[in-house]
């Protein structure tokens, strides 16, 4: 009775001592032996089944590329493997119209072919739209790895080639560019780069500022918060040649 009465006044002194902490031991090694002989050897079964899937192996692969040459082709490979290329293929959707754009893309190749500039100012200035026709839904964007719909892309290449046609033509008055340029940005606006994120997300930042530089599409205008600003501010102190290709 002597040695129960003093087990019991020795827990009620420390509880800490005689409770609490074998009862977190109990828990911490039970922890470790489920995680151990139980847990671990599954784990390691699920991760070689992922593995073995075709479409984590080209995950892989793709996650690997060092240029984007290289990512181009195995995002290719891996959206033949989806079967997202014939989503491409498939011009319509919900997201966006694809008569409204198939119509205009129709008109746009008609003027190109004629030459005629006038028509071609004047159906552009009606399409140089942010959004026009629901084109620049992110729906549209995170289905394939590649692209999106061949129909936008036709439609986005044919419009940056008569913008480019009619820069470079002489058939085109000087004023009447100058005009046509103006009211176009002012109408589409300029595109922005935003870099958000904390210190972790810096190696992502510079990332993506190689990649749009490298193909020529890094934006005039960047900016971002925390890390994100200091390299906007880096990147926007110095010209396109002094940056790192």
């Amino acid at each position: 009775m002597n040695k129960i009465s003093d087990n019991i006044s020795k827990t009620a002194r420390d509880p800490l001592k005689y409770v609490v902490a074998p009862i977190i031991y109990f828990a911490y090694s039970s922890t470790l032996f489920l995680y151990g002989y139980l847990l671990q050897p599954w784990m390691k079964k699920w991760d070689q089944y992922k593995d073995s899937k075709p479409e984590n192996k080209l995950l892989v692969r793709l996650n690997k590329a060092e240029t984007f040459d290289e990512w181009q082709d195995r995002a290719a490979d891996l959206d033949r493997y989806l079967k997202n290329d014939k989503w491409r293929q498939q011009p319509t959707s919900r997201v966006y119209d694809s008569k409204l754009i198939a119509s205009r893309l129709e008109h746009l190749k008609k003027a190109h072919e004629n030459q005629d500039v006038d028509s071609m100012t004047y159906l552009l200035r009606g399409v140089l739209l942010r959004n026009f026709a629901g084109i620049c839904d992110r729906k549209l964007f995170s289905h394939s790895y590649l692209g999106t719909k061949h129909l936008v892309e036709d439609y986005m290449e044919e419009v940056v080639s008569q913008i480019e046609y009619i820069e470079s033509t002489s058939d085109f008055d000087a004023q009447a560019k100058i005009k046509f340029f103006s009211d176009s940005r002012q109408s589409f606006g300029c595109s922005a780069l935003v870099l958000q994120g904390g210190t972790a997300l810096a190696l992502y930042h510079i990332g993506v500022v190689k990649a749009l530089n490298e193909q020529g599409l890094l934006p005039r205008i960047i900016s971002g918060t925390a890390i994100g600003a200091m390299i906007a501010a880096l990147i926007c102190i110095h010209t396109d040649e002094e940056l790192p290709v």
